[in-house]
């Protein structure tokens, strides 16, 4: 396997992942320790997908999680989340009912619920300039706002890295983000339609 770039999220004591065949593509992944063997062992995710021959004996898994932040491309910084906007059903929030606090690294992730757009408020204590997130498909349109959602600005990928969104000056205080098309058909298997997950945000 052959890491593209994704990230990881942990769920429990297993670990979800996104990684690329080189025979397959890019598929779902997640691994478990099996106390009984005292080994880890592996299938595409969801189960329901997996079949006998995914993954073979000496297969190796390379995962590099938050590589922008690993390669000092920026110095993350933390922020608080007050709530989130289901735009087109405000009763539906966030697909499965998972926590808000979902959206951060290391968590499952987010989708708006019935995969609807979504707007995230946050709280940013220190100056930042850009956003990072695994929701890189091009079908996805983030935009931000700094009047209380009176505008928003629309972010674009940075060429170099497409994790990483410049957000064109120095941010602070409270933010809006606006995410559109972010669903199962756009988040690469970080998401299926028969269980929770999604993209990631952070800060930098």
């Amino acid at each position: 396997f052959e890491n593209p770039g994704n990230k990881l999220v942990i769920r429990g004591d297993n670990l979800s992942a996104v990684a690329r065949s080189k025979n397959r593509g890019l598929r779902g992944i997640v691994m478990y320790y099996d106390a009984v063997t005292n080994t880890f062992r592996g299938n595409y995710n969801p189960w329901q997908y997996a079949t006998d021959d995914d993954w073979m004996v000496g297969d190796s898994v390379t995962l590099g999680d938050l590589v922008a932040f690993t390669n000092g491309d920026c110095e993350r910084k933390q922020y608080r989340i007050v709530d989130m906007e289901n735009i087109e059903l405000p009763d539906a929030g966030v697909g499965w009912n998972i926590p808000l606090s979902s959206i951060r690294i290391g968590k499952q992730g987010v989708v708006g619920g019935n995969w609807k757009n979504m707007i995230y408020n946050v709280y940013l204590d220190n100056p930042v300039t850009t956003l990072w997130t695994d929701a890189v498909n091009t079908a996805i349109d983030i935009s931000i706002s700094t009047d209380g959602g009176a505008s928003y600005t629309t972010v674009p990928a940075s060429s170099s890295d497409p994790t990483l969104r410049p957000l064109g000056s120095s941010v602070t205080g409270y933010l809006k983000i606006k995410i559109i098309g972010a669903n199962v058909s756009t988040l690469n298997s970080l998401v299926t339609a028969r269980e929770a997950g999604g993209m990631h945000i952070a800060f930098c």
